[in-house]
């Protein structure tokens, strides 16, 4: 059986690092957000995806994704 450090000890090695290259992680932090901006721009969001799937289900019509 293998041993698995606790999750914790992986979350401060990860802070400690960050800590010692504070600009790459500031460099990959704002690649991250920015392509999470990139994917969420034009997506609706799960409380309208449902009102979609509500409105859809009351008037007997299928919704983008039951057609896909």
């Amino acid at each position: 059986m293998s041993y698995h450090e606790p999750s914790y000890i992986r979350k401060d090695a990860m802070v400690a690092e960050a800590l010692r290259n504070w600009e790459e992680y500031s460099r990959e932090q704002a690649e991250i957000n920015e392509r999470y901006l990139r994917l969420k721009e034009g997506q609706p969001t799960i409380g309208e995806k449902l009102r979609a799937m509500r409105a859809a289900e009351a008037s007997g019509t299928s919704t983008e994704d039951e057609a896909a």
